[in-house]
C-alpha cells in the first residue's frame, strides 16, 4: 500500500512549532503564547511589532524545514520554522522596540538579529540560509553588510552605489545589542570614515520591524514594556521548574531584574558584626578545611536584620513590584546572614513574610496584598507597635503619600526608596519630612 504525505500550510507549520517547542523548549514557548501570526500578501519573510504581532509570508514559511519527533520519540528536535518563530518573538521581549533612540533603524535591526541569533545558535536550534550567521565554536557572527555611500558627485548620485563589506563581531554572548550597534558603527566608519556611510541594509537581515512603536504616548509604551516583563519572569519560572531553562537568556533576565540600589553600602552602618551561634554558615564552607578532607562551617560575623514596606496601594503597578522584588533580591544577595521581614501595606499592613540568605528563590512566591489607598505612616506605626528588633525600615514606594506632614519618632530610622516613575527628587525632599531617601533611575 502506497504512503501518502501531506503537506503542510504555512498556518499549520507556524502553530506545529510552537507546540513542538512546549517539549524542547518550554521557556520560548510559554512566550510564544503571547504572540499572534498572521499570513499576509506582500511581506517577503516576516514582520514584527512591539505588542507581538507577526505578519509573514506564506511562500517564505513553506520553504522552511519544520522540527520533528526524534526517531525515538522521546524528544523534539526543532527546525528552522522553530528558529524563525523564536527570532520573531525575542524582539518584543527584549524590549528592541523601545530602545532604538536616535541610532538607524535597519542598523539596529541588524544588530538586534545578531544577539538573538546568538541565543537561537547557543541552543543548537537551526536558522535558514542567508540570515546573519552565529558561530557556537568561537563565539563570533561574521557577515557581509552592503553599505549605501553617503558621499554624492556633482549630480548628485552616490558616488559608489553598493559596496559590501566583512563585518566581525567576536563575543557576541556577552553583549548587548547595543554595543553590537556600536561596534558594527565603528567599523563602518573606520572604513569609510566618521559619517562617511549612509542607510545600511545587509543580506542577513531576513525580517521587518513595525515601528508603529514609536507614534505611543509613554504611557502606552510602559504599559507594553510592563506586560512582557510579566510574561518573561512567568516563562523563567515555568521553565526552571523543568529544569530546560535555554542558554543565553539567563543574562537578560539578570539586567532586567538587577537590583539598582548599592545596598551594602547604604545598609552597612546597620551591620551587626561579631560571633554568635547564629553566625555559623555550611553556605560558605571554610576554606581550611578542605585540607582536612571535610567542610566546616565558617564564621559569618557580618549579619544584618531588616523591615521592608513594600508599597501595594492602587497607584504601585506590576512593573513597578517587580522592580521592588529585585531590590528585595539584593539585600538578601548583599549580605551573607541576614534576616528580612517583608510587609505589603497600603493603609494598613496586608500580609507579612520572613526570609533570609537560605530562602531567598521564595521571593517570587509571595503574595503582595493591598490595592487601596496610601497611609505608610499608619504601616510604619504598626511596625513599631510589633516591637520589631529591626534597627532599619526600608520603604519601596512611588511617594504618592502625604507622609501626615511632619517627622515621626521611631525607634528605627527608615528609608525611603522611591521607583522610577514615582515622585521626583525635589518632590522627595519637600515631602517627606524625616529618614533618608532614595531615587531609583
Amino acid at each position: 500500500m502506497a504512503m501518502t504525505t501531506t503537506t503542510l500550510s504555512a498556518e499549520d507549520k507556524i502553530k506545529k512549532a510552537i507546540i513542538g517547542l512546549q517539549k524542547a523548549q518550554p521557556f520560548f514557548a510559554h512566550l510564544l503564547m503571547a504572540m499572534e501570526f498572521r499570513a499576509k500578501e506582500g511581506i517577503p519573510t516576516l514582520r514584527v511589532n512591539a505588542q507581538g504581532k507577526v505578519w509573514f509570508g506564506r511562500e517564505f514559511v513553506d520553504k522552511l524545514q519544520a522540527g520533528n519527533l526524534s526517531k525515538d520519540g522521546a524528544d523534539y528536535e526543532p527546525g528552522e520554522s522553530e528558529g524563525v518563530v523564536i527570532h520573531e518573538l525575542l524582539h518584543p521581549v527584549l524590549g528592541h522596540f523601545s530602545r532604538l533612540g536616535a541610532r538607524e533603524p535597519q542598523l539596529a535591526n541588524i544588530a538586534q538579529d545578531v544577539v538573538i541569533n546568538c541565543i537561537i545558535g547557543q541552543n543548537n536550534i537551526p536558522m535558514p540560509i542567508g540570515v546573519i550567521p552565529y558561530s557556537k565554536y568561537d563565539d563570533k557572527s561574521e557577515f557581509d553588510l552592503n553599505v549605501m555611500m553617503a558621499k554624492l558627485g556633482t549630480d548628485g548620485k552616490p558616488v559608489q552605489d553598493v559596496k559590501p563589506i566583512k563585518i566581525i563581531i567576536e563575543e557576541v554572548s556577552k553583549k548587548p545589542w547595543e554595543a553590537v550597534y556600536d561596534e558594527i558603527e565603528q567599523q563602518l566608519d573606520d572604513k569609510f570614515g566618521k559619517g562617511g556611510w549612509g542607510s545600511a541594509s545587509s543580506g542577513g537581515q531576513f525580517d521587518q520591524h513595525d515601528r508603529s512603536f514609536e507614534g505611543m504616548t509613554d504611557k502606552e509604551k510602559d504599559a507594553i514594556r510592563e506586560q512582557w516583563g510579566e510574561r518573561l519572569a512567568d516563562a523563567a519560572a515555568y521553565a526552571k521548574q523543568q529544569g530546560k531553562m535555554p542558554m543565553g537568556v539567563e543574562r537578560f533576565i539578570d539586567s532586567l531584574l538587577k537590583p539598582e540600589v548599592a545596598w551594602y553600602e547604604l545598609l552597612a552602618k546597620y551591620v551587626r558584626h561579631g560571633v554568635t551561634p547564629d553566625d555559623w554558615s555550611y553556605a560558605r564552607p571554610a576554606r581550611k578545611s578542605h585540607a582536612l578532607g571535610v567542610y566546616l562551617p565558617n564564621v559569618v560575623r557580618e549579619s544584618c536584620e531588616v523591615e521592608m514596606l513594600i508599597d501595594t496601594s492602587g497607584s504601585i503597578g506590576k512593573d513597578a513590584l517587580t522592580r521592588f522584588y529585585s531590590e528585595m533580591a539584593g539585600i538578601l544577595s548583599a549580605f551573607s546572614n541576614v534576616k528580612m521581614f517583608v510587609n505589603f501595606g497600603d493603609t494598613e499592613i496586608a500580609a507579612r513574610y520572613e526570609f533570609d540568605s537560605m530562602t531567598m528563590k521564595d521571593l517570587v512566591e509571595m503574595t503582595p496584598k493591598g490595592g487601596g489607598g496610601t497611609n505608610l505612616c499608619h504601616s510604619l506605626d504598626q511596625i513599631r507597635e510589633r516591637n520589631s528588633t529591626s534597627r532599619v525600615v526600608v520603604v519601596l514606594t512611588d511617594g504618592e503619600d502625604s507622609f501626615r506632614g511632619q517627622a515621626k519618632d521611631y525607634p528605627f530610622d527608615v528609608i525611603w526608596v522611591i521607583s522610577e516613575n514615582g515622585i521626583s527628587e525635589q518632590e522627595m525632599e519637600r515631602r517627606i519630612p524625616f529618614g533618608e531617601k532614595v531615587k531609583m533611575k
